[in-house]
């Protein structure tokens, strides 16, 4: 409950959050203005890891489809976090580079 966790971080003390989240459409857009303006928060970035370990979206993916669809996904919660002004961690969707040297030269390339 996004209203409920805001409220408890406000209490506590906190003056802005991180939101960690696999795609915006899991939060409720007008809910989450109305609550951190409602206890004076800011939302100051947008994670991206559970898009990550949840979908396994990496812009290091053997498949490029699959690279694509983490890109569209970057796009997307940019623009939410353009909208609710918070910045955007690509963090773990960056992927892993492989230890093979040859593999990993492939995907700085991507």
């Amino acid at each position: 409950d996004i209203a409920a966790s805001l409220a408890l971080a406000a209490e506590v003390g906190y003056d802005a959050v991180e939101l960690n989240m696999g795609h915006p459409r899991e939060v409720e857009e007008a809910v989450l203005v109305e609550s951190l303006e409602r206890h004076g928060l800011a939302a100051i970035c947008i994670a991206t890891g559970a898009a990550y370990f949840e979908e396994g979206l990496c812009l290091t993916a053997d498949d490029k489809a699959d690279r694509d669809n983490a890109v569209e996904r970057i796009r997307v919660q940019c623009g939410f976090g353009a909208r609710i002004g918070a910045k955007v961690l690509v963090g773990m969707m960056r992927g892993r580079l492989d230890p093979d040297p040859e593999k990993a030269k492939r995907q700085r390339g991507w």
